[in-house]
């Protein structure tokens, strides 16, 4: 899947206007993780109890993880654990982090320097490595994981970059990586990633998780988890988000996520509506 959604004119840096059109972009790469690292990161995260049934290690999650403030509290894993992605110690972390890099080389890619987005000093918690288990008994809300934006005018990231709406050509994209990790996930047992059109009438797309699947996101998109439906044994449905930084390498900006020799993406609601007053106005000879 490669889709557009959230459609909108929003001020811009480049060029005379001051203004672009602008969207979020959801990518969706099948087999991207390839077996043998997403068994290693589901190993390092549960254990198997026999009869098809998977459950949380108990020395590697408690019941803290925040989809934002105020939010219900459901599974996340515990600091060290995040340490240990972050510090890409599993071979599964390294292959990942190497495939991405190999498919966009025009970005130097990061993770989002937490402390660099916050007022200087505030600490708190805002970590770039999510890892959830999401079970029948969790709420989630709908939410962004960042928009630069919302960056503090203080914080370091605006001092450098200024502030922007995310996609603006030539500064940093912010983009979220999720990973479905469990082997074998059911279409009625739920759990889908629910992604809004949050520019148009709050309609959206679903995506379903999958072995070896992946999504990559603009990470201003409004979007939330569902939990797990009553009839998928128990099992939580396994996940890793790491939130991340595409920096353009040069002053040609990039492609974003969607890269060309895909075709273009299919536009979804609002970004629709935008891209048919476009053609109009072009028809119309307004716009070269």
């Amino acid at each position: 899947m490669n889709v557009r959604l959230d459609g909108c004119i929003v001020p811009t840096e480049e060029g005379d206007v001051g203004a672009r059109v602008s969207y979020s972009h959801v990518v969706v790469l099948d087999d991207f993780v390839d077996e043998r690292s997403r068994l290693q990161l589901l190993h390092h995260l549960s254990e198997n109890v026999g009869d098809g049934e998977i459950r949380l290690r108990g020395d590697v999650w408690d019941r803290k993880t925040l989809d934002m403030d105020g939010g219900c509290p459901t599974w996340g894993v515990k600091n060290d654990v995040i340490q240990t992605l972050q510090d890409a110690s599993l071979d599964s972390v390294l292959e990942i982090q190497s495939r991405l890099v190999k498919l966009y080389p025009e970005y130097t890619i990061v993770f989002m320097p937490s402390d660099a987005i916050q007022e200087p000093g505030q600490g708190g918690n805002c970590s770039n490595i999510l890892v959830n288990a999401a079970s029948a008994e969790d709420t989630y809300v709908y939410h962004q994981d960042a928009d630069p934006t919302s960056f503090p005018s203080s914080s370091p990231w605006v001092q450098q970059y200024g502030e922007y709406f995310n996609g603006e050509p030539n500064k940093p994209l912010l983009v979220s990586l999720l990973i479905y990790l469990n082997s074998e996930w059911h279409r009625d047992w739920a759990a889908d990633t629910l992604i809004l059109d949050a520019a148009g009438a709050d309609t959206g797309v679903f995506i379903r998780p999958r072995p070896g699947r992946a999504v990559l996101m603009h990470q201003d998109c409004v979007h939330r988890m569902s939990p797990p439906s009553s009839i998928a044994k128990g099992n939580p449905r396994f996940s890793i988000v790491w939130k991340l930084a595409f920096i353009p390498k040069d002053t040609s900006g990039g492609p974003g996520i969607s890269r060309p020799e895909w075709g273009p993406p299919v536009s979804f609601g609002s970004a629709s509506k935008i891209q048919t007053v476009l053609r109009k106005i072009r028809a119309d000879g307004n716009v070269t």
